[in-house]
């Protein structure tokens, strides 16, 4: 007579999924969000109770206790935590000048290389072409296949005023990316919009606190993951903002 085979606890169970993940080392690792631990949380607290009832499960996205955890950095350190705050000591163009996620470089989207040198500076040239690129991060423990990365720019908003005007905004393009889990090096991607923007000409005149400037945001979206806040990068962590500023007003 066969033994009837011994389904391992629960614990066990998450405990032995847990211990093959082999997570890049990056800092955003070590610092797991406590959003994401708190979903984490409650996936495995209903698989447990599967687990007592059925017995281990087969592989299924919807029983399985992992999902995706899409980022986009608002700031050196980001792992995702919301609502952000900006500090004291920066204004809003300040803080959002140095966003980490969000570059520029100048050039047609077919002549710039998929991966430049580094993120831009602040000053973007009148009558130029640039490019944009997004860094997307999937922090879950699931993959994510046809992640939406979108690219959208405000050409004269008011630096005085922080909050977007989404009657201004002007949607540049769209790329689809599949991200692996947290434990692949595939988790992140340097997206590159396929379209440039034109930078328009300006009046002339002396920049000022209240003359308008170009704002670049990024969203990013998957199935099971969605935008809450569309364009809050501090009340939403698939959204993130860089401000520039125009460098030859004419």
């Amino acid at each position: 007579m066969t033994t009837p085979k011994k389904h391992p606890s629960a614990g066990q169970y998450i405990h032995d999924r847990l211990a093959k993940e082999h997570p890049p080392q990056n800092k955003l690792f070590d610092k797991a969000d406590s959003d994401a631990k708190m979903i984490e949380a409650e996936r495995f607290a209903a698989l447990k109770r599967y687990i007592e009832k059925h017995g281990t499960p087969k592989p299924d996205p919807i029983l399985g206790p992992f999902q995706p955890f899409l980022l986009i950095r608002s700031q050196t350190g980001d792992h995702g935590g919301r609502p952000l705050s900006i500090p004291t000591t920066s204004t809003p163009t300040e803080f959002f000048e140095t966003t980490p996620d969000i570059w520029a470089v100048q050039g047609d989207p077919t002549q710039t290389p998929a991966i430049p040198p580094g993120p831009g500076g602040p000053n973007l040239h009148v009558r130029s072409q640039y490019t944009f690129y997004a860094h997307v991060w999937n922090l879950g423990r699931a993959p994510v296949g046809g992640v939406h990365v979108e690219f959208w720019v405000f050409e004269d908003h008011v630096p005085t005023n922080p909050a977007l005007d989404p009657t201004k905004a002007q949607r540049l393009g769209m790329v689809r990316v599949d991200l692996a889990p947290r434990a692949s090096p595939d988790c992140h991607r340097l997206v590159k919009c396929p379209a440039a923007w034109t930078i328009p000409s300006r009046g002339g005149g002396g920049i000022t606190a209240s003359t308008p400037q170009p704002v670049a945001v990024v969203q990013v979206s998957g199935l099971g993951d969605s935008i809450t806040a569309a364009w809050d990068p501090l009340l939403d962590r698939h959204v993130a903002r860089r401000d520039f500023t125009y460098f030859g007003l004419r």
